[in-house]
């Protein structure tokens, strides 16, 4: 069990310095392209857990992860400039939280988190995608890579 702590510590070390993410910076003004009526869709994964999402744009998609304290909508700032710089932006909020209702279950974990994205990423057909995650979201990314090394191009 510490061998593979210290391989996922490790892989996570090495992805952070080798796929940096984009900087505010890099990315175009959000403020044109603000957009209060996202439309909240929803889809029903394995074992009829349903997630909540939003998504803008076409292109190469990427999969935004929420961190413990908030849900999808923490992202909404964020999908104007990746849409206006090409990509498919998607934010989702993880099982547990708003505006999902799903009952709570035991053996909860960021790896049950990971299996969910992966059955959201294939019930959308996205293929490949780019996933960015904030704080208990980045665990989620990582083991959607290492569970489901096929779905994810790049995490940050």
């Amino acid at each position: 069990m510490i061998r593979i702590a210290n391989w996922i510590l490790g892989a996570a070390a090495v992805a952070v310095t080798v796929l940096p993410c984009p900087s505010a910076a890099q990315l175009p003004s959000a403020a044109h392209l603000k957009d209060d009526s996202l439309a909240i869709r929803r889809v029903v994964v394995s074992g009829g857990i349903e997630l909540h999402y939003v998504e803008r744009g076409t292109g190469v998609p990427v999969v935004f992860v929420h961190g413990s304290l908030s849900d999808g909508g923490y992202w909404n700032d964020q999908l104007g400039p990746f849409v206006a710089s090409g990509y498919r932006a998607i934010a989702y909020s993880r099982r547990f939280n708003p505006p999902n209702t799903n009952i709570p279950q035991p053996g909860y974990s960021a790896a049950t988190d990971a299996d969910d994205l992966a059955a959201l990423i294939e019930k959308l057909q996205l293929g490949k995608v780019h996933v960015i995650g904030h704080s208990y979201g980045a665990l989620t990314a990582l083991f959607l890579a290492v569970k489901h090394p096929g779905l994810s191009g790049h995490w940050c």
